[in-house]
């Protein structure tokens, strides 16, 4: 029985990649048979030559060695103008994000590049670079704004809450940046390069044909135009057209299969470079620490000291202000009073794990402590074995936050910061977490931010309690 809708009893509708592609090729025949027709219909192929045509002149074309010259001649002119360009504008995009001053001296002449008509570019090109280079430097000229902009938007958007816990850890500005900057500008690199390709097909061409470049397409358009050779010029059309197609499938795809790739070389490079040694005896330290949002501070000031061998929960109710605390000592929140310490690295656990998705849990922690064995071994404490080669993005809830724990406590930091280490996981999962810190705090100062004080006893750390601030 075929299969209904649940309204009206109506055929339920295909869906599915085959569905796709047979929707898209019936409705690129469509407009075929629709060009057939106003040719027909027009009835002079000098003025409008059907497909029909222009195919059969294709055909003839493309047995030619010419033909295959000039589409890679300018294929070629494009493809240097396009990621040159391209790259350039990422480049300057992110120094942008970086330095409002280099923002402001930088959007007069992006804003103008966006605007100015191709054909005064020509010209304009013309004189400075001669014909033989004007396609190559039309491109470019037109895809650079439009990589500036999507970097400069894509880093200014970027959640930036994982790539912040990786630099407290002491990851490298470059790893951070193929781990969590490039997957993040991804989306928009890919929406650009839609759009972007065709358009560097189009420059380029033209330029061609107003520079009577060589044997390029834009060359070959003019020749078809001069001789009245409507057939040709629709051969000469469709081309591009193809051309500009199987570009924009092949800048997307790479732009996508860049992440994994960006992802891994990070892992790799962190690997290569090895473990960074760890001060012994470090200790965490906060005297008279008061923070605020809004000017208002949060809890009463904190003094405390945590040593190796001697670790110290802070303890107070949701919303007491202690992730604030870990955030000053991270040096994401500057203390309204008081100061802390150390200036260095920390091991880090927040409550919202900030892990790489696109990593499995041992390349997390790999990233971190620069160690593949090392990784291995304090995940196999924490996590089943069938859990270290798996993407983080598919372990449930309490898995992810051991991972991000075993991240934690491999990190080559000294002192360890440990926000709610028991968030989100079972009993078995609290008494496999509870024995792994138990044993870094024997040789590290470590630091939990816990609810109660029976939380604090079952890491075996001496009490701080939060008080409120002052008039709350």
């Amino acid at each position: 029985m075929a299969s209904t809708s649940p309204n009206g009893g109506r055929p339920a509708p295909a869906h599915g990649p085959a569905a796709a592609r047979r929707a898209r090729a019936a409705a690129v025949l469509g407009w075929l048979a629709l060009w057939q027709l106003a040719a027909w219909a027009v009835g002079r192929p000098l003025l409008l030559s059907g497909p029909v045509d222009a195919a059969a002149s294709l055909v003839s074309l493309a047995s030619t060695g010419a033909y295959w010259g000039s589409v890679g001649l300018s294929a070629l002119h494009v493809a240097l103008g396009f990621l040159g360009s391209a790259a350039l504008g990422c480049l300057m995009g992110a120094a942008a994000s970086r330095r409002p001053g280099v923002r402001v001296a930088l959007e007069p002449p992006m804003l103008a590049l966006k605007a100015v008509p191709v054909a005064c570019l020509v010209v304009i090109l013309l004189l400075w670079v001669g014909s033989a280079g004007v396609g190559m430097a039309c491109v470019a000229m037109v895809v650079l704004p439009a990589y500036y902009f999507s970097a400069l938007e894509g880093l200014g958007a970027r959640d930036r809450t994982v790539e912040r816990a990786l630099a407290v850890m002491g990851v490298g500005r470059g790893s951070r940046l193929l781990a969590c900057s490039w997957p993040g500008l991804q989306p928009y690199l890919a929406a650009t390069s839609r759009v972007t390709v065709g358009m560097a097909w189009k420059a380029g061409v033209a330029a061609e044909l107003i520079a009577l470049s060589g044997t390029t397409l834009g060359a070959q358009v003019y020749q078809a135009k001069l001789l009245l050779d409507t057939p040709a010029l629709m051969a000469w059309t469709v081309t591009v057209v193809a051309c500009a197609a199987v570009s924009e499938r092949l800048v997307t795809a790479l732009v996508a299969a860049s992440v994994p790739w960006a992802r891994r070389l990070a892992v790799s490079l962190a690997v290569r470079r090895g473990p960074a040694a760890r001060e012994p005896g470090t200790v965490l330290w906060a005297r008279g620490l008061e923070v605020s949002h809004g000017g208002v501070p949060v809890a009463a000031p904190v003094t405390l000291e945590a040593a190796p061998g001697d670790p110290v929960a802070v303890v107070g109710p949701s919303g007491a202000g202690k992730s604030s605390l870990a955030a000053a000592w991270c040096g994401w929140l500057g203390p309204s009073a008081g100061e802390c310490g150390p200036d260095a690295p920390l091991g880090l656990l927040t409550q919202g794990t900030d892990l790489v998705d696109g990593l499995t849990a041992e390349e997390n922690v790999a990233l971190v402590c620069g160690d593949a064995a090392a990784a291995r071994s304090v995940l196999g404490r924490l996590l089943p074995e069938g859990c270290l080669g798996r993407p983080v993005r598919g372990l449930s809830g309490g898995q992810r936050r051991r991972v991000a724990l075993a991240r934690a406590l491999a990190a080559p930091a000294g002192p360890l910061v440990l926000d709610e280490p028991f968030l989100g996981l079972d009993a078995g999962a609290r008494d496999s977490v509870a024995a792994a810190v138990r044993g870094a705090a024997r040789t590290r100062a470590v630091v939990f931010l816990v609810h109660g004080p029976e939380e604090a006893a079952r890491l075996g750390a001496r009490v701080v309690p939060l008080s409120p601030a002052a008039g709350a």
